[in-house]
């Protein structure tokens, strides 16, 4: 290969480094930002948390890196159909309004997961690890899985 094309190729890899520090720099902030926002926006919200990692074997299928669902203080985030249904049982107003509040956090935490993307996620926080995120701090443990 000619010395030319050695060249642009090394100066393509070194941009490609580059754009991705800055893309994980960025993401990092605005994270960090929206995470404070929410628990500005939410005074329920405590915590939430989530899972991400690669599965070790899947029926001999390739095995991709995942970031699975938001947990809200502590549980699984909820859905409309669980509000559908506590209206359906008749549970009083305080109780599906509050269904209703957590509804709306899960759908803003997930937001937030889904627009940062599982490239970014992996960046920032790593494979197989269970992230905690609260008022105060970001938690990264490891999380054993499978």
């Amino acid at each position: 290969m000619k010395t030319e094309t050695k060249l642009k190729l090394e100066e393509l890899h070194l941009a490609i480094s580059e754009a991705k520090k800055k893309m994980l720099k960025e993401s990092n902030a605005i994270f960090n930002t929206v995470a404070k926002e929410l628990f500005e926006t939410h005074e329920q919200l405590e915590e939430f948390s989530w899972t991400q990692y690669t599965p070790y074997w899947s029926d001999g299928e390739t095995c991709y890196f995942n970031v699975n669902d938001a947990m809200i203080n502590g549980e699984e985030g909820i859905s409309d159909w669980e509000v559908k249904d506590a209206r359906k049982n008749k549970e009083s107003q305080e109780k599906i309004a509050v269904l209703e509040n957590l509804v709306e956090i899960t759908s803003d935490v997930q937001e937030l997961l889904d627009s940062i993307g599982e490239e970014c996620l992996e960046e920032m926080f790593g494979d197989h690890a269970q992230i905690t995120v609260t008022k105060d701090s970001v938690v990264v443990d490891s999380f054993d899985h499978d």
